[in-house]
C-alpha cells in the first residue's frame, strides 16, 4: 500500500499536539465541572419558584451542555488529526491521537493520585 508509506514523521510536532490536546481537553472538562457546581444556585431558584418548568428545562439543558461538550471535545481531541488525515500524513495522525489519548490517561490517573491521597 504505497498511500500508508511516509517520508519522514515528525515526532516533535506529534508530540506537542498531543500533548496540546490532552491538556486542553482537560481543562475544559475542569471548566465545564466549574461552570456546572455554580449553576447549582440558580437551579434552586427556578425548582422553587416553578416546579413543572424546572422539571422539563433542567433535562433539557443537560442534554444540551452534554451535546454541546461532546462537540467540542471532538474538536479538541480530533482536529489536528483530521487534518492531518486530510494532508494524507496517517501515521502523524494516529500517532496525535494516540498521544492525546495517553495525555487523558496520564491526567486521569494523577487525579486518582489526588482523590486516593485526600
Amino acid at each position: 500500500m504505497p498511500f500508508l508509506k511516509k517520508k519522514s514523521i515528525n515526532p516533535g510536532a506529534v508530540l506537542k499536539y498531543g500533548v496540546m490536546s490532552g491538556l486542553s481537553q482537560f481543562f475544559y472538562v475542569l471548566g465545564i465541572i466549574f461552570i456546572v457546581n455554580n449553576l447549582d444556585f440558580l437551579f434552586k431558584t427556578i425548582s422553587e419558584k416553578n416546579n413543572d418548568v424546572f422539571l422539563f428545562l433542567a433535562p433539557t439543558l443537560f442534554l444540551l451542555i452534554f451535546v454541546f461538550s461532546a462537540t467540542i471535545s471532538g474538536l479538541i481531541m480530533l482536529g489536528v488529526p483530521v487534518y492531518l488525515l486530510f494532508d494524507k500524513k496517517y501515521q502523524e495522525a494516529g500517532m496525535t491521537v494516540l498521544v492525546s489519548l495517553t495525555t487523558l490517561f496520564l491526567t486521569a490517573v494523577f487525579i486518582f493520585l489526588i482523590i486516593i491521597n485526600f
